[in-house]
């Protein structure tokens, strides 16, 4: 009797784990399972370089192909694929095997600076992980007609997976019934998390587009 009461209150406890999982990693998990939804990329005016490139002119310019960054990012964040041609009058074609970074497969993690241990050409400089957590690579930008915050629901995906608590939702024209999600550029990074999380498919309604020159978050 007590082994079958005790066989009871482990079941229990195991349900209530799965319960109480953090929601952020239950969302994770969702977005795994989707992926075969086919996710489109967004519409962004600039592609992404990763933390230590310093400025699109510096990557391409040093930039020699190899891959190194590639293989070791944890979250296939980096990739041939999202970069863009990139043609320069003096150099000609500069981003021939180059990556860039989008967010279908994860985010840039603030624990995270692999690639900028590997690059041997100076194309990614090596930045330390406090360092990194302050370089602002690119800016989130929101699609109101896209996001299921303007379809009756408050999915608060982006909001709540944020790791700079950058994104918040407001009353629109002071209507409580209706949802307008805010950026703060000073917090923001451009790192993608809110990017990979967004449930909308199959362009997300939260993106990032890069910047061409790196610099610092403030706050």
């Amino acid at each position: 009797m007590d082994s079958r009461r005790g066989f009871l209150l482990k079941l229990l406890g195991s349900a209530t784990a799965l319960l109480t999982v953090d929601l952020s990693q239950t969302w994770a998990s969702e977005g795994k399972k989707s992926r075969n939804l086919v996710r489109e990329s967004p519409d962004r005016e600039n592609y992404i370089v990763p933390p230590g490139a310093e400025s699109f002119t510096n990557f391409h310019h040093r930039c020699i192909g190899c891959q190194l960054c590639v293989s070791s990012c944890p979250n296939r964040v980096l990739n041939v694929k999202a970069s863009h041609i990139v043609i320069d009058p003096k150099f000609g074609l500069l981003n021939l095997n180059q990556p860039a970074m989008s967010f279908e497969h994860g985010y840039c993690h603030p624990e995270c600076n692999k690639c900028s241990q590997v690059c041997p050409a100076g194309a990614i400089l090596p930045v330390t992980l406090e360092r990194k957590s302050s370089i602002k690579i690119g800016l989130a930008k929101w699609k109101r007609e896209l996001c299921r915050n303007t379809k009756g629901k408050t999915c608060r995906a982006c909001v709540k997976f944020c790791p700079n608590e950058a994104i918040k939702l407001v009353p629109s024209d002071g209507d409580p019934q209706k949802i307008e999600l805010v950026i703060d550029p000073n917090r923001c990074v451009g790192c993608g998390a809110c990017e990979y999380i967004c449930r909308n498919y199959p362009k997300p309604a939260i993106y990032v587009d890069g910047f061409a020159e790196h610099g610092d978050k403030k706050g």
